[in-house]
């Protein structure tokens, strides 16, 4: 549930116009993200990394390696799909530059707070992993059923991006 949660603040990131998912990563990761070539690594967009579709190698050593060393050229971003950690775990840094506030303080500000959710990210090696319970996870899953909506309200405004995060980016 982890990604889903990143993906969904980034959802609202968007809304509140703080990001564009068409915008380029290094816009927030600054120029040198990756070990590609300027040229190569400014075709990697947000929505690259939220679907997977970076054309960066997952064959690496350490896939979860989120060192620019380790994120190397495999294909122009956006030809090929790719169950990929490192660059999805990566959206955390774009989130944090993004609107000025670390994942955590993002995720309770603009959902756990709102509906009553309890949990926390840390970090496991490269990877952030979200840790909750039961009751709480289950909240986020009736939010989700909810299309975004919670008691009335709408946590997650852009509808649109709701439903792409919600439906298979690939055929």
């Amino acid at each position: 549930a982890g990604k889903t949660l990143t993906g969904f603040c980034v959802g609202i990131a968007q809304a509140e116009g703080k990001l564009k998912i068409t915008d380029q990563s290094s816009k927030y990761l600054g120029s040198g993200w990756t070990s590609l070539n300027q040229t190569q690594e400014d075709k990697i967009t947000v929505w690259n990394q939220l679907t997977m579709t970076t054309g960066l190698k997952d064959n690496v050593a350490d896939p979860d390696c989120t060192l620019p060393a380790c994120l190397q050229y495999a294909d122009v971003a956006g030809n090929r799909w790719a169950y990929h950690n490192a660059p999805y775990t990566l959206l955390d840094k774009v989130i944090e530059s993004a609107t000025g506030s670390n994942l955590n303080v993002y995720v309770y500000q603009k959902i756990a707070n709102p509906i009553g959710m309890k949990g926390l990210f840390f970090k496991s090696g490269y990877n952030n992993v979200y840790a909750s319970d039961s009751r709480s996870m289950a909240r986020f899953g009736l939010l989700l059923l909810n299309k975004g909506v919670w008691n009335g309200a709408l946590i997650l405004k852009d509808t649109n991006y709701f439903k792409q995060m919600t439906n298979s980016s690939q055929t």
